[in-house]
């Protein structure tokens, strides 16, 4: 019974959340990361990340979205296979795959050997 007493005793005072003790919710298109896209090499298309590397959805978004500085088809391949192409228009937000898993690997191929850059948002 002391010891219950002698617990009871030593109060912990309960913490609060604040502004600055919780970090904002990250935004789709603010997780945007820019990229160049590797440049196909003997009739292949051009891919990101490089020629054998995978991503990783990171789960920013509901789908993986790309903004490119040139119309070009894309398409986003899986381990499984790769899907159908998307025409992203220059500099407009394009949804190339819908409805994305986090952790799930992916990259992205672009019709034609030509490079190509943007921002990428999963």
């Amino acid at each position: 019974m002391v010891a219950a007493a002698a617990l009871a005793a030593v109060a912990v005072p309960a913490q609060t959340a604040t502004a600055a003790t919780v970090a904002p919710a990250v935004g789709c298109y603010e997780s945007a990361g820019k990229f160049g896209a590797e440049a196909g090499q003997n009739g292949d298309n051009a891919h990101f990340p490089n020629y054998g590397d995978w991503m990783r959805v990171l789960g920013h978004c509901n789908d993986i979205n790309v903004k490119l500085e040139t119309t070009r088809s894309t398409r986003v391949c899986t381990r499984n296979k790769c899907h159908p192409w998307v025409t992203a228009t220059k500099n407009t937000w394009t949804v190339v795959f819908k409805n994305s898993v986090p952790g799930a690997e992916y990259y992205l191929q672009f019709g034609g050997s030509p490079t190509v850059v943007g921002l990428i948002a999963d």
